[in-house]
């Protein structure tokens, strides 16, 4: 299926022996990038459509863009940072800000979704967007076959009486027939805030986002490098969150609009150099796309220990 999306470019997929690390090792969850990740997993390679920040305000952000992944495991919690920014920045009109969704797609096991249905987990309205509902029809890399889904968004505008900076979270496990459970994980402040709360999260999800980022990606659809970020979204996700996974874990990362109505070209793995436009999701196909716009994380289940990121490859479609 094509897409406004230029292809400019074949890129490869990142498989990494993600081992776990020493639980010296501790990351602080609090959207600042700690030594401890090592070497990012994945680099975004073209400026974002969907705003460059200006700003240096832990809060407020007038665009989105994904930079870099990084990844660790630390005793059985999965430690994801995606530096960049996610917008949130006040509107004049009706409902008082502008805000973009990051959404999370894990491949956890055999089975799940390729194409993402219409009858899962309902994220419901404000301040969900009904999030998930909007993503049916988006078909994702062959061979991956969604398990899970987060997904994110900040609200709030005191002028509007919608209260403070809040960033929300939701889980989804997406079944193949569908109906899967799910739950609104709770919100949290900006930077190093506490826990998410008003939710129900019984595994203790963690989330947190620094928006001061400045540098990475500009705007527009030019090749380009997300290297150099240190702030951004940083998730701690244990993996009995995930389904206790026995193998590797595959996952994409992607901006969408407020209510996911139209996605951008902020992908984690990046799409193409030079990919420009939006997209309905049920106009897009990830496989119909040059390249691979997943990474594959194994060795999730192996003994606690010290390691490092020497075990890594490439492999092509």
């Amino acid at each position: 299926m094509q897409t406004p999306w230029v292809v400019r470019a074949r890129l490869g997929m990142l498989v990494l022996g993600l081992l776990r690390a020493a639980s010296a090792e501790a990351i602080s969850v609090d959207g600042q990038l700690d030594a401890a990740y090592d070497a990012p997993i994945a680099m975004q390679v073209t400026a974002t459509i969907m705003g460059d920040n200006a700003r240096d305000a832990i809060d407020y952000s007038d665009g989105s863009e994904l930079d870099a992944l990084y990844a660790k495991v630390v005793d059985g919690t999965l430690y994801l940072f995606f530096t960049g920014n996610q917008l949130w920045s006040q509107n004049p009109t009706d409902p008082g800000f502008f805000a973009n969704h990051l959404n999370l797609f894990f491949d956890t096991r055999a089975g799940g979704q390729a194409v993402v249905r219409g009858d899962n987990f309902d994220v419901g309205g404000f301040p969900g967007h009904n999030a998930l509902a909007h993503l049916a029809g988006l078909s994702l890399e062959g061979g991956f076959g969604a398990d899970y889904w987060f997904g994110t968004i900040a609200t709030g505008q005191p002028n509007w009486g919608l209260g403070p900076f809040q960033y929300h979270a939701w889980s989804a496990e997406l079944l193949a027939t569908g109906g899967g459970p799910g739950s609104y994980l709770g919100a949290t402040g900006a930077g190093a805030a506490a826990g998410l709360s008003g939710g129900s999260n019984p595994l203790a999800v963690r989330v947190a986002i620094d928006n001061r980022n400045t540098g990475g990606v500009p705007s527009g659809c030019a090749p380009a490098s997300g290297a150099g970020v240190t702030t951004g979204i940083e998730w701690a996700i244990p993996l009995a969150a995930l389904g206790d996974p026995q193998g590797c874990v595959t996952l994409v990362a992607f901006m969408g609009t407020k209510g996911n109505l139209l996605i951008g070209n902020q992908v984690l793995p990046p799409l193409p150099i030079g990919s420009c436009g939006w997209v309905a999701p049920a106009g897009l196909n990830f496989a119909a796309l040059a390249g691979a716009q997943s990474v594959t994380l194994c060795g999730l289940s192996t003994p606690t220990r010290q390691t490092t990121w020497g075990q890594l490859r490439t492999r092509y479609r």
